[in-house]
């Protein structure tokens, strides 16, 4: 009775649930790898997939998908000539094995690795498979009686699962190849718990094989796409009656009567010069939605990386003007779109330095209340008294070097530091002032006038909270009617402690492609402007964080009067308007920050006398040095530091403090250039 109603019931509900299953993960996974496009080119994704037609949802689903169909369905054949009853034995353990090491195997081969990492991935694979089988087996023996074994069995594949997933993520560089060692190892258990539950019904384990297969492949689809976006560059032209011109940007879908397209900035400025990347710049992306009934023509371009699609979006616009009058087009403006700022607004403009007295007390009115992060080791010093430290036998701690080359110098070629009066050379670059202390942290180094800190003195300090050690620094001009008080703090170290940068600095490999990020000293600062016409009314704050100066009006701040509260990440010391304890960003949204949680104040920021603590930057001495503060080379042997920064009199920011950067990565001056 083989074929008997029950059986034949039982194999329309199997047929019917494959059915399903497939099209609900169809669905489910063109939703997915929709949202995950748009999320990761920074557009908000949400919307994209609500103004995507489910139809197209589907079909992206189904173009993700069905080479997973076929080799689903090859799959169930292979396990089914393995074992046809589909029973939890040693057969089909081991033919689950093999998928899985299949499944992993195509991750690898998709992450496009050298032949020495497909080689040693390999290896790990089948190593790892061996060990989750094992672990696996050692959980459905059924003759045993020992109740610790399948707790023992379930820590071993855990251990197993997670130590593959680890070394695969680690030889391809990719998270998603680490993460989908995982998935087929949790769907390996499943399938073998089906084929457990099921017993000799070998069509509910082929049906769980064909899902798991096509669930593998579409979690595996959404992560690449994630890890790798590409776009579709389009345009469109608008009818006359629509107010004519063209809107140029990136496709995101249409339906009857709507065209939808983004915007997605991926300038980043790199020492003032913007430069395109394949990466959004914080959430800056922006749906445009364009009615069918405004548009004259549409273009759309093939998918490509966001720098690649940003670019091709003009010229598919000149190309649709073109075919609209019938005559070539003008050029598009920029083919890159991070040049449209145009030449950058550099002219130094009409200024003067305010007078002394008072510049001292606009600087006093204006002071920043500075709160620093509780793990903070440093504090603002004053230059001249640091200069000028000794060792117990009274020689100077500090000396000048020359600079061999960007990680490199002579210590032959070094000269001590009395004080700041020997910091004489105004025209070479190729020196650097190297500090006491040699550790990536300075962890390694005090302050000589710590145990002579007034108190009351934190304890995790190294440099003394307040007293004659402790200053900032100011200069006061006027320019359009704005005045701009320029204000510095020097910090001993930059310690960005966060991840391992620190492991960064001393391998030369990733400090050469990824970057050092610690260095020796820190100059940091912002630059208050007053309101048009009024030199006392405050009217922004612009705060210096890492590669930009970020503008904050007034009503965005938390302020004292006319002092704004500034809040130091700790060991970078980038500026920011507002605390934050935990997941701190940088201000593109993207970058990760340390951390401010401003819950220690500077002891300066109540008594902080002018011309003691508060002091004018003076024109010449360590303000005009050319050179670099902060020696490249550090302990342990092999450790280099970043390149220290310049003395604030050649930053950009002295020079030029009505410049800004603006929302997003654009720069943007006060008034007109002469």
């Amino acid at each position: 009775m083989a074929d008997g109603p029950p059986d034949a019931v039982a194999r329309t509900i199997s047929i019917v649930g494959a059915l399903g299953g497939t099209a609900t993960l169809v669905a489910a996974g063109g939703g997915a790898i929709t949202w995950a496009r748009f999320h990761q080119a920074g557009l908000p994704a949400d919307q994209a997939v609500a103004a995507t037609p489910n139809t197209e949802l589907v079909t992206v689903g189904a173009v993700a998908l069905a080479v997973y169909g076929v080799l689903a369905a090859l799959a169930v054949l292979a396990a089914y000539r393995i074992d046809h009853r589909g029973t939890p034995g040693r057969h089909t353990q081991r033919s689950v094995a093999v998928l899985a090491v299949a499944a992993v195997g195509s991750a690898i081969w998709l992450s496009q690795p050298s032949t020495s990492e497909a080689v040693l991935g390999a290896i790990v694979t089948v190593l790892g498979a061996a060990l989750v089988w094992f672990a696996v087996h050692l959980g459905l023996r059924r003759r045993t009686h020992a109740r610790l074994l399948p707790v023992a069995a379930g820590i071993a594949f855990a251990v197993s699962l997670t130590l593959t997933a680890g070394a695969l993520w680690k030889i391809t560089g990719e998270d998603w190849v680490g993460i989908m060692a995982a998935v087929a190892g949790a769907l390996a258990v499943a399938l073998l718990a089906v084929a457990r539950a099921t017993g000799d019904r070998f069509r509910w384990f082929g049906v769980a094989i064909f899902l798991a297969v096509l669930l593998f492949g579409g979690v595996m689809s959404t992560l690449r796409t994630a890890s790798a976006t590409k776009l579709q560059p389009a345009a469109v032209l608008l009818k006359a009656e629509a107010g004519g011109g063209g809107i140029a940007g990136l496709y995101v879908t249409e339906t009857a009567d709507r065209i939808y397209l983004a915007d997605v900035d991926n300038c980043v400025r790199k020492d003032l010069v913007l430069t395109p990347t394949d990466q959004p710049v914080g959430p800056t992306g922006r749906i445009i939605e364009v009615p069918r009934s405004s548009v004259r023509y549409t273009a759309v371009g093939v998918r490509q990386r966001l720098r690649e699609a940003n670019a091709r979006a003009p010229q598919l616009l000149a190309e649709l003007r073109t075919r609209d009058t019938g005559r070539p087009a003008p050029a598009p403006d920029t083919i890159d779109p991070c040049t449209g700022e145009g030449p950058l607004d550099l002219t130094r403009r009409a200024f003067t330095e305010v007078e002394p007295a008072r510049a001292a007390a606009l600087a006093n009115h204006f002071r920043p209340i500075l709160r620093f992060d509780s793990g903070e080791h440093w504090r603002p010093l004053n230059v001249d008294r640091l200069l000028a430290e000794r060792t117990p036998h009274g020689d100077p701690r500090h000396r000048v070097c020359v600079l061999t080359g960007p990680d490199t110098q002579n210590d032959n070629q070094c000269e001590p530091v009395a004080g700041a009066a020997d910091l004489s050379d105004e025209q070479s670059a190729a020196r650097v002032i190297d500090f006491a202390g040699r550790q990536l942290d300075g962890s390694d180094y005090r302050s000589p006038a710590l145990a002579a800190c007034p108190g009351p003195q934190p304890a995790q300090l190294y440099d003394c909270d307040r007293g004659p050690a402790a200053a900032m620094y100011y200069r006061a001009t006027e320019s359009g009617g704005r005045t701009y008080v320029d204000y510095w703090w020097y910090l001993r170290f930059n310690d960005f402690g966060r991840g391992s940068i620190r492991d960064f600095c001393k391998s030369r490999v990733e400090r050469v492609l990824i970057g050092c990020f610690n260095h020796e000293s820190d100059w940091e600062g912002v630059t208050v402007v007053s309101a048009k016409g009024d030199p006392e009314k405050l009217a922004f704050v612009d705060m210096a964080s890492h590669e930009g100066v970020f503008r904050y009006a007034a009503a965005e701040l938390e302020r004292v009067g006319t002092r704004a509260i500034v809040y130091p990440a700790q060991g970078s010391h980038a500026a920011y308007p507002h605390a934050c304890a935990t997941q701190c960003k940088q201000p593109n949204g993207r970058l990760p920050e340390t951390n401010t949680d401003g819950r220690a104040p500077w002891g300066a920021n109540r008594d902080c006398p002018v011309a003691t603590c508060l002091v004018a930057l003076p024109a010449k001495g360590f303000n005009a040095f050319a050179g670099r503060w902060g020696s490249p080379s550090c302990e342990p042997a092999g450790c280099v530091f970043a390149a220290g920064p310049k003395t604030p009199s050649r930053q950009r920011r002295y020079k030029r403090p009505w410049c800004f950067t603006a929302p997003g990565p654009r720069l943007t001056c006060d008034g007109k250039p002469l």
